[in-house]
């Protein structure tokens, strides 16, 4: 699948970059409902980084979200 050149990089201290964490979920209820021809739920959850001398790091607290399914 091609060289390891990554193996030996070395992320400098302070890089920020970009968390993103996607979720498809089928729910086969939604191709029988009307007007409505989608077979699957997506939800995208994006975050910053960066990177310290511990680790990876989200650079500010967590803030609570409440998802809500409409019907």
């Amino acid at each position: 699948m091609g060289p390891k050149w990554h193996w030996n990089m070395k992320i400098q201290l302070f890089h920020t970059f970009a968390i993103e964490y996607m979720i498809y979920m089928p729910v086969p209820e939604w191709a029988r409902a009307n007007n409505f021809t989608g077979r699957q739920m997506s939800a995208a959850f994006h975050d910053g980084g960066v990177v310290t001398s511990r680790g990876m790091e989200i650079p500010y607290p967590d803030q609570p979200t409440k998802i809500q399914i409409i019907q």
